[in-house]
């Protein structure tokens, strides 16, 4: 991915216990990895939260 590409993010929160879908930047701090227990996960900064995220067993997009 492009330095300060926006993208959205999809993905199953367990804290909240529902699916959601955020639009963020994927900029020089976000970084995509395979946690210690296989999972993908990607943290990104959350534009609807205004703080960088983490989302596990994700699925990607980009915005146009």
């Amino acid at each position: 991915m492009k330095d300060n590409q926006i993208i959205r993010v999809g993905w199953f929160m367990k804290k909240y216990q529902k699916f959601d879908i955020r639009v963020g930047k994927f900029d020089k701090e976000s970084k995509e990895f395979i946690s210690k227990n296989g999972q993908r996960c990607i943290t990104f900064f959350d534009l609807y939260r205004n703080r960088y995220t983490t989302a596990v067993n994700y699925f990607l997009s980009e915005v146009k």
